[in-house]
């Protein structure tokens, strides 16, 4: 699971690749995707309907990564899917934990963020260590 802030946009990668070649699939138009978001309340968003709209791009010319993008406007899980036909007919999840502004006590210094969630992973061994 991916944390991301609320009210701020959301960029992830993913890859398309041909299964049959293995190659990277360059230059897919955004529209041969279909794209369904789930907010918290598991309100589907569908196809950029909704107070939340998407947008995918490739990055760079025919390199075969593209980006969804999209803003959160509410607090809790997200999960967001892309459905291509051809090279994804089940499509490719994502899920995101939104968090309010301020949730990473450092104030959003990445550095720190790291720092503070390997010291809470540090106490969570150790408490499990103790049930053992």
């Amino acid at each position: 699971m991916n944390y991301a802030l609320i009210n701020n946009e959301i960029h992830d990668s993913f890859p398309v690749v041909d299964r049959a070649t293995f190659n990277m699939v360059g230059g897919i138009d955004s529209t041969s995707f279909a794209v369904t978001i789930l907010d918290p309340d598991g309100d589907g968003r569908v196809d950029g309907t909704g107070a939340v709209d998407w947008s995918i791009q490739e990055k760079g010319v025919g390199t075969g990564f593209y980006t969804l993008s999209f803003t959160p406007d509410q607090l809790g899980e997200w999960i967001a899917n892309v459905v291509h036909d051809d090279y994804f007919p089940y499509g490719k999840s994502m899920n995101y934990e939104v968090v309010p502004e301020g949730f990473f006590s450092s104030g959003g210094d990445s550095t720190s963020d790291i720092a503070e969630l390997l010291d809470i992973c540090d106490d969570i061994v150790i408490m499990l260590s103790t049930l053992l």
